[in-house]
């Protein structure tokens, strides 16, 4: 039967996940771990006998995400319910870095070589999308920088807020794939509270390595 009743707690440095089945003899289990909502991820525990596992927490700024598949022989059951980490949320006005998305489709990691950043996304397609928790310290007008790149130049992307398209930036050659350029936006309303910021790429051939949002 498929496990039933997922939770998932923090405390003293770890992840503990619990769960209900097993009531047939054999039954084993496997836990998968994904950092990404809607994929299955990688197997992290394989054959677990009890309906308990541990894990350690995710980097800072991420979230795992958890479900679980029962076995009894060859037999596998549905997979369960997910389960997830505490979400990152970040303040505006402040700055939040490409890799800290809360979920991505599509786009590919890759070390960034900018002045101030670790790692950028790339890889881009039409439709690609990075989505990001914030909080909106106070409602008012803000400017929305973005530090991109692009050796060819690209149609660049489109921003949302709560799935409100609020702005979009076509990009110009910045000389190169790691020699990145800040684009600015037009002042956008913005309302106080937690708020979702999606990035959504309309062009291909482009670089992003963090967004800002200043008053």
């Amino acid at each position: 039967a498929r496990p039933g009743k997922l939770a998932l707690g923090e405390e003293a440095g770890r992840v503990v996940l619990t769960w209900e089945g097993g009531t047939r003899p054999g039954t084993r289990f496997d836990v998968h771990r994904s950092e990404q909502p809607g994929l299955p991820g990688v197997r992290v525990a394989f054959d677990l006998d009890a309906a308990r596992y541990e894990d350690t927490p995710p980097p800072a700024g991420r979230a795992y995400y958890y479900s679980v598949v029962a076995r009894v022989g060859s037999a596998t059951s549905p997979r369960s319910e997910v389960v997830h980490t505490t979400l990152p949320t970040y303040a505006l006005p402040g700055r939040v870095e490409a890799e800290a998305f809360t979920a991505k489709n599509g786009a590919v990691l890759e070390d960034s070589g900018d002045e101030d950043g670790t790692q950028n996304l790339g890889y881009f397609e039409p439709g690609h999308t990075l989505d990001y928790l914030v909080r909106v310290e106070g409602s008012g007008a803000y400017t929305l920088d973005y530090r991109v790149a692009s050796l060819t130049g690209s149609a660049g992307f489109e921003v949302l807020v709560d799935g409100r398209v609020v702005d979009r930036q076509a990009i110009p050659p910045t000389g190169g794939w790691q020699t990145y350029s800040t684009l600015s936006s037009a002042p956008i309303q913005l309302e106080a509270g937690a708020r979702r910021v999606t990035v959504r790429s309309i062009g291909v051939e482009w670089n992003f390595n963090w967004f800002a949002a200043r008053r």
